[in-house]
This record gives C-alpha cells, structure tokens and sequence, in this order.
C-alpha cells in the first residue's frame, strides 16, 4: 500500500485519538447487533503497531473493550515486524490475549532483500530476536510470508519448521494487469503457459500434505475446507462475503488495503466512523463491491462459467483490476489458481479414495487423517 502508486496515507495522522476509538467501538458494536455477531476480531496493522506507545495501546484496548462488553466479545490481534518485541512487549500480549502475527519473507538472504530498515539494511535478525522472545513467553506465533518466487520453496518450508511457529500464510504479492507480477505477462488471453506462484506452492503443498504434524498453512487448510464442502471468509478462496473493513487513523472507513494498488485514492469512501455506521458504509460502491466480490454476478464471464469457481471465487479482487475496464477480468493469477486447486483436489480425491479402499488400515495411518485434523482444526 506504499509502494504501489497510491500516497493517500502521507495526508492521514500517525495515531488514532481515543475519541475516534471510541467511535469504532461503537459502530463495531451496532454492526455485531445487525448482524446478530457475538464477536468482533480488531487487528492492529500498520505501518507497524509497536511504534506507538505501551499505555497508549493499552487505553485503546481499553476503550473497545468497555464499549463491547458484554454483548460483544473482542478479539484482537497485531502484526508487526517484530522488529521491537521485547519481554515488556510480550508480557502486555500476554496479559490482554493478543495474537500475534510476523511478518517474515524467509532467512535472511530472501527476507532482507526487501524487509530493510529506512536505513537500508536487513530486518531478520531483529525479527527472529523478537520471535524468540515471544516463544520464551508461551506467546503463539502465526508469520505472514509474501510469496518470492526467487527463493527455494523447499527451503523456505523448512527455515519455518526449524523455527517452530505454530502457523503462516503465504501471500500471492499484490498485481494486476496494470502492473503484472515478476514472470507474469500482461495478457488478456488468460492462457499462460508459465504458472510460477502455483509452482512455487505445490513444492510445499505436497511436502506439508504428507506431514503427520503439518505447520498450519492457512491457505492449504482453507483449500481443503472448500474441497471438503465447508464455506470460508478468505481473499483468495471460495466464495463467502468479505466482511472487512480498513480503519484509517483519522477514522474513515475503507475496503481492504490490497485495492490501493488501483490508483491514488482508489479506497476513498467519504465514510468516517465518527458519523457513519458500518451498514451505511458497506452500501458504497468500493466497499460494497469488496464485500460481495465472490458473488457470481461480481465476475467476468469467464469466471462465471470457470470449474473451480465455486473454490477459488475468482481470486482476491485487486487482482483483476485493469484501468480499460475494471474489475471485469479474471485474476492476474488466473492460470495459477487453475493448476494449484487442480493438484491440490486430485492429492485430496486420491488419499479419500486410499482411505475407502483401505478402511480398517486408514486408522492406523495418517495419510489423509492428519490432513483433515489439519483443516477443520
């Protein structure tokens, strides 16, 4: 969202106030009452969270807390670099039951070619600091890896297990035909031949899939939940609504961050939550297309009458985006999402078929019942 284009953030302000939390709050909690929610998940993100001050953050907690309970539970959760983490840190996550999430793109030689510091060197050490700190402290750690298609998935699979976090999710980097990935022409064909993302997943799916304790990959769990006939909220996959909301600091209302990579101001809403209410905010065109952008009657007609739409719901939205005509395209993925939801159904459809032929022996092995135990986890 800072690299893409779109510098609509240099006008907002570093900090929420309390008075505009204390708005959130309350919308938050009329939108739980609509929706007949009994929770509501706030994640703070950034630019990086731990930059603003302990007590400060405390006061905001705080402040959601006291305008939610107890009609309304609030989960909350940080993703940070871990760049500050100290044990002070991780007693406060521990004390208020914050999730964390890490944002790490690989070892050292993979993360710091892009996680740099405004000094220009390297974060990993910093950020495996701050890992090893929160683990001292019993605190689960989830890390969130964008996609290098440079770098050994193989490898990149195993630096996470020798860390031993308990999950990640791997991120496709945000493209569009305006601006197509690395080894990605800009082709409106939709039949390309090269399906690097794809190929650089299946290397870890097929390794992950035959695990007997498996990390948790979100995007591999969410897959087979799909498969296996479950619904779920996600960017990437199947085709439930997307009821996310971006809270700038000064309190306007946006959809996710992801579509800023459009165009300058492409997430404006002229909504604020200290006079809109969520269900007004939702009804705008942006927002509106966000949340309901798995709906069939959202898609391409080439989507629409795609196999695998019902799994992937024609991709995350941003990328589709052409500035000749909008949103009206498959993804810039398109021939990835293709190749791995194929591998990843017909490794699935293999090993039920396995465990049918094979019934009494299916309970002494682990073949497709730690896959399972994995997804609906």
């Amino acid at each position: 969202m800072y690299n893409m284009g779109d510098s609509s953030y240099k006008l907002q302000p570093k900090y929420m106030t309390i008075d505009t939390v204390k708005n959130l709050a309350i919308q938050a909690k009329n939108y739980c009452t609509l929706k007949d929610a009994k929770a509501f998940h706030f994640i703070f993100h950034g630019g990086e969270p731990l930059l603003v001050k302990m007590e400060y953050l405390q006061k905001i907690i705080d402040t959601i807390k006291a305008h939610l309970y107890p009609e309304v539970h609030p989960v909350f959760s940080i993703q940070t670099n871990a760049t500050l983490v100290t044990d002070e840190w991780a007693l406060f996550i521990k004390k208020n039951k914050i999730n964390i999430g890490i944002s790490l793109d690989g070892d050292k030689k993979v993360n710091d070619e892009n996680r740099i510091d405004h000094r220009g060197f390297g974060t990993y050490d910093r950020v495996i600091q701050g890992i090893n700190i929160l683990k001292k402290h019993e605190i689960n750690v989830s890390i969130l890896s964008v996609i290098n298609i440079n770098s050994d998935p193989v490898e990149m699979y195993n630096h996470l297990k020798l860390l031993e976090i308990d999950s990640v999710d791997f991120l496709i980097p945000d493209h569009n035909y305006d601006n197509p990935p690395q080894m990605i022409s800009h082709d409106l064909s939709y039949k390309r031949k090269e399906t690097p993302y794809a190929d650089w997943l299946l290397k870890i799916f097929d390794l992950w899939f035959l695990e007997e304790k498996p990390i948790d990959i979100r995007f591999f769990r969410y897959s087979l939940i799909v498969f296996l006939g479950g619904n779920i909220s996600f960017d990437y996959i199947g085709t439930d609504t997307n009821d996310v909301f971006v809270i700038e600091t000064n309190g306007d209302i946006e959809p996710v961050d992801s579509l800023k990579i459009c165009g300058e101001n492409f997430t404006k809403t002229g909504r604020n939550v200290n006079h809109t209410s969520f269900a007004e905010a939702s009804k705008t065109p942006i927002i509106d297309l966000y949340i309901h952008s798995k709906n069939k009657d959202k898609q391409c007609q080439q989507c629409q009458q795609c196999p695998i739409f019902e799994i992937c719901g024609g991709g995350f939205i941003p990328h589709r985006y052409k500035s000749d005509n909008g949103f009206d395209n498959p993804s810039i993925y398109c021939s990835d999402l293709i190749k791995l939801f194929t591998h990843i159904q017909n490794k699935l459809l293999n090993q039920l078929e396995i465990k049918d032929k094979e019934k009494t022996e299916y309970l002494d092995t682990y073949k497709i019942k730690s896959v399972l135990d994995t997804a609906f986890a």
